[in-house]
């Protein structure tokens, strides 16, 4: 299944959510496993262990990617469309 092109992906941002992290990769392994989908988790900048996490996490998920970001850049980019 991996290898088909990807219908979709889901972009989920990232701020400050070390504790919610965990539960947020399991819950969408969970309901998209079996779907042609790629969900992109994006760290805006936290300050917390948010970027740590992600990154030792979304090794265990073929599906997932992990983007790490300045809020800077996302603010730029929020403010084009």
């Amino acid at each position: 299944m991996l290898s088909e092109k990807m219908l979709f992906s889901i972009v989920i941002p990232c701020y400050n959510e070390e504790k919610n992290i965990p539960i947020l990769v399991k819950k969408c392994w969970e309901s998209l496993k079996n779907f042609n989908v790629e969900v992109i988790f994006v760290n805006n900048g936290s300050t917390d262990n948010s970027k740590l996490i992600l990154n030792e996490i979304i090794i265990n998920y073929p599906k997932f990617k992990f983007i790490n970001a300045s809020k800077f850049i996302f603010l730029i980019f929020s403010k084009l469309f």
